[in-house]
């Protein structure tokens, strides 16, 4: 147990060094971080994330408190399999945010961002809680992310009835399904292989 611990210690700080080593922008204390090679990284993430900032700091001063309490980091990095998950230890919420290969959709992609850092500050508030991500609360949290999700777009609603409208989903547990049947050892092994293989995308 004590060299568990030791190792996610560890783990957990050379984590950070890496956070440290790509941090690109800031935000109100929240920090962004691009961990590609420098020679591959665009203004795309910045944007879109300080943009999806602002919007939750204009239509949700509550929501956007719990992002700056619970996010200490928000880090562009690719993942396997999965858009963008919450990491405990540096408090961080790493998304895979890459660039559009065709003409995007500023609005929805700064509303859709804003979304998943309200998800993923919601998993931060309910591990800072102490409620663990086991198989059989799991369902019930992501119904809850979702939850909150919504409620965010119940407000862009009043100002951008038509923004809040595309973006609204219905909590679905099959989206999570593929994610769950993935153990730890797998998943760590496909982002090794992520991030030690050349990029392809810009």
């Amino acid at each position: 147990m004590f060299v568990r611990k030791l190792a996610h210690k560890l783990a957990g700080k050379v984590e950070v060094w890496l956070f440290r080593s790509g941090e690109v922008a800031r935000f109100d204390g929240i920090i962004l971080a691009d961990l590609r090679n420098v020679r591959n990284r665009t203004p795309h993430f910045v944007e879109i994330v300080v943009g999806a900032l602002h919007l939750l700091k204009s239509v949700d001063l509550r929501r956007f408190e719990r992002v700056r309490r619970r996010l200490t980091w928000i880090v562009y990095c690719e993942l396997a399999g999965r858009c963008a998950e919450y990491r405990h230890r540096p408090r961080a919420c790493v998304i895979d945010l890459p660039e559009p290969s065709f003409p995007d959709d500023r609005k929805y992609s700064v509303g859709s961002c804003a979304c998943t850092l309200i998800h993923e500050a919601t998993h931060g508030e309910l591990s800072a809680r102490g409620i663990p991500y086991s198989p059989e609360l799991r369902s019930r949290i992501e119904r809850l992310c979702v939850r909150e999700e919504q409620r965010f777009l119940t407000r862009l609603g009043r100002t951008d009835p038509d923004l809040a409208a595309r973006l609204y989903h219905e909590f679905d547990a099959s989206n999570w399904s593929r994610s769950w049947a993935v153990t730890p050892l797998e998943r760590f092994l496909a982002d090794v292989n992520l991030a030690i293989k050349p990029s392809k995308r810009i």
